[in-house]
């Protein structure tokens, strides 16, 4: 799926003058709540596995 241009843009925008700490710990946050709001909507359905790649990733940051 592509983001929408504006969505890009202010990506591009924001990465550009962020920290790699800052940034690494901004898509930790991100992940953390939208993992926990995924699974909400899912009504605690969705598989553990389906996570464990990005959980891995992120938390070795």
């Amino acid at each position: 799926m592509d983001l929408p241009e504006d969505v890009v843009v202010a990506l591009r925008q924001v990465t550009a003058v962020a920290s790699p700490e800052a940034l690494a710990g901004a898509l930790a946050a991100a992940w953390a709540h939208g993992r926990r709001y995924g699974e909400l909507l899912a009504g605690g359905s969705v598989p553990g596995s389906l996570f464990e790649e990005l959980d891995s990733a992120l938390a070795g940051r």
